[in-house]
């Protein structure tokens, strides 16, 4: 028996016995076969190592799908027989039900999402701001609102800057490294037409947009509440709630950042606004903005 046998065993006489077993019949790794279930998670080769991403998008393939449309059993809501008498049922009351449904078991199928939309009467205002005069510009505001709604309109959308205004071939003064005292004065007037969000110029937009029952979307020029930095921004009216938010533009387009501050990531969110239909339901939209360049 070998002193450094590591094996011990109530009977030494076969010890060498053992040993000669495994020193000699013992199989070279290259002939050991594992099968796939039982081979180590990290092989030899890197080459061998699934890649991941490969793996997670087989997964993703073979996962089971929602079916894109499913019967909503509509036919039988309109053609029902009840005690031998054809009753016409309100397919739009079944519909609101089917929604109410989803929204507390997740969320809707693509068929309930198509199948649930309503007709809105929608006006785009092409018109600008009365530059440097913020008081002409809100009742012009006023004025173009209800001309739309008018005309049944219950969304309205306003350009770029209508409110503080887009200084189109303006250089304010400027070239690399000066700046004209000329240049100081226009900007600091410009500086002056912009509006603080909120602040009573908000509260007066609000105002048209609750007394119209119609939500706007305006573009506005804001000055942050230090008073120092402008935005490109988009604010957002709600029709029973006034304002609600607000979009500032991220990255002003060329000569504009000579003017115009950066936006950030806090204000690109989409927003619930209220609508009306052309059939007068109330009901909500989600609504975002993009300012010029940005989409």
């Amino acid at each position: 028996m070998s002193q450094d046998s590591r094996y011990r065993n109530p009977r030494p006489e076969l010890v060498d016995s053992f040993d000669d077993f495994l020193v000699n019949t013992a199989l070279p790794y290259d002939d050991i076969q594992l099968p796939p279930e039982l081979q180590p998670l990290n092989p030899e080769y890197e080459d061998e190592v699934p890649n991941q991403e490969a793996v997670n998008g087989i997964a993703r393939a073979t996962r089971p799908k929602e079916p894109a449309w499913r019967d909503l059993n509509l036919q039988d809501l309109v053609n029902r027989t009840d005690h031998g008498n054809t009753q016409a049922m309100d397919v739009g009351e079944r519909l609101r039900q089917l929604n109410l449904e989803n929204r507390s078991s997740g969320p809707p199928t693509n068929a309930l999402r198509l199948m649930s939309m309503v007709k809105l009467n929608v006006a785009v205002a092409q018109s600008c701001a009365q530059q440097g005069d913020l008081d002409k510009t809100l009742a012009k505001l006023e004025s173009l609102v209800q001309q739309a709604a008018s005309q049944e309109a219950k969304f309205i959308v306003f350009p770029e800057a209508f409110v503080g205004g887009y200084p189109k071939f303006s250089t304010f003064g400027t070239e690399i490294g000066v700046r004209s005292a000329e240049g100081r004065e226009e900007f600091f007037k410009y500086h002056q037409a912009a509006i603080v969000v909120p602040s009573s110029a908000t509260d007066r937009i609000s105002r048209v947009a609750k007394e119209n029952d119609v939500s706007l979307v305006v573009g506005v020029i804001e000055r942050d509440d230090l008073g120092a930095t402008l935005y490109c921004t988009a604010l957002y009216f709600d029709a029973r709630a006034g304002y609600v938010a607000k979009h500032r533009k991220l990255m002003p387009t060329g000569a504009e950042r000579l003017i115009w501050g950066f936006g950030d990531s806090t204000t690109i969110k989409a927003q619930n606004i209220s609508i009306t239909s052309t059939t007068g339901e109330l009901s909500e939209a989600v609504c975002s903005a993009t300012i010029c360049w940005e989409n």
